[in-house]
């Protein structure tokens, strides 16, 4: 609904363009909210999109108090480990442990929603002693979760020690999108699927198109990847190699491997 819209940016010209043709024909009341990305800065990088992106595919998530996360998702139930790390508090251990899990609460709430997570979500947070701190917990992760779109049970602590709710799924969870089986490890692990590293050789051209001495780049990727640039994602990456204004080669990077992208002065 146009209500919950804060913004609506796009950084590409023509999209700008149609987006706001498409939104004074259908949807008036949020033509007002488009907003035309400009900067040195590419869109993502500006808002932490990619950093955010960075974060949600991978297993520990750090929390502001020095405390962090690990996030293991499987197909019948994903596992969240509130650790305390540096987080402690010398005179009131049982209020520093509150506290920590209460952050906790707010930061597994947005991951939840980041990466799509559904079905039966088990938490180990800190063990706490008092029943009215497990109360707070419970009562906080409502809260937390009371807009969520995919709605949410919270059962609480449950007899194994563990605080558990369900979320109904409504799309994939963002691992399947994002990744795919690692084939050096015989499917155990995941590893980004050659179309997210397409996407990110055409930002990473960009933010170093900004950053470095003019002259030619050399973007080197996974043969996979570079496949894509050439095929499928061509369009984008011609578009993005125009807008640098420099001369760019592709270089394929020869085996089954999935190295980060490189995008090097030539």
């Amino acid at each position: 609904a146009a209500a919950d819209l804060a913004a609506i940016r796009i950084d590409d010209p023509g999209a700008f363009a149609a987006a706001r043709d498409y939104l004074a024909r259908h949807l008036p009341a949020a033509a007002g909210r488009l907003v035309e990305h400009r900067g040195p800065g590419g869109l993502f990088e500006t808002h932490g999109v990619d950093e955010a992106i960075e974060t949600a595919r991978g297993m520990r998530v750090d929390l502001a108090s020095g405390g962090f996360l690990t996030i293991e998702p499987t197909e019948a139930i994903t596992v969240i480990d509130v650790n305390s790390g540096s987080y402690v508090g010398a005179s009131r251990p049982a209020e520093t442990v509150r506290r920590l899990n209460l952050e906790a609460v707010e930061t597994i709430a947005r991951q939840m929603r980041l990466r799509n997570l559904a079905g039966l979500i088990a938490i180990d947070f800190v063990n706490m002693e008092r029943a009215a701190d497990w109360d707070a917990v419970a009562e906080a992760f409502r809260a937390a979760v009371a807009d969520d779109r995919s709605p949410c049970r919270v059962i609480g602590k449950t007899a194994g020690g563990l605080f558990e709710l369900t979320r109904r799924r409504r799309r994939e969870p963002l691992h399947a999108t994002l990744d795919e089986a690692c084939a050096a490890c015989g499917g155990s692990g995941r590893v980004a699927s050659a179309e997210t590293l397409a996407v990110e050789a055409i930002r990473s051209l960009e933010r170093t198109a900004a950053r470095t001495p003019p002259g030619a780049l050399r973007v080197i990727a996974p043969e996979a990847v570079v496949a894509l640039l050439e095929g499928a994602y061509r369009q984008d990456y011609e578009a993005a190699a125009a807008r640098t204004g420099r001369r760019i080669a592709l270089e394929p990077r020869p085996g089954p491997g999935r190295e980060p992208i490189d995008v090097v002065l030539d």
